[in-house]
């Protein structure tokens, strides 16, 4: 009996044909808004962690609990909008 790996060819084949339906018209296990959503996130975030780097050397503690509150609230926004989106669909499928 063959052992099943997780990155195993079988699963990236299929995380690659349901990439590749994303653009297309096809039905996809993954939600496009949802990959735009995360993109713009994680870049959003990288930015605001390299600017924070280039500039904490001048930084009060202030500061750095303000920007720190900042990205709490920012992760806390977008989690409940996943929420609420993943709430109406569930409420669109009964």
């Amino acid at each position: 009996m063959k052992k099943k790996y997780f990155f195993g060819w079988t699963n990236i084949k299929f995380f690659i044909l349901e990439l590749i339906k994303l653009g297309s018209n096809s039905p996809s296990f993954f939600s496009q808004e949802r990959i735009h959503q995360g993109i713009a996130f994680v870049t959003m975030i990288s930015g605001l962690i390299y600017w924070l780097l280039l500039n904490t050397k001048g930084m009060p503690v202030l500061d750095i609990i303000a920007w720190a509150g900042l990205l709490g609230v920012i992760c806390g926004y977008q989690l409940n909008a996943m929420m609420k989106e993943k709430k109406g669909m569930n409420k669109d499928a009964e």
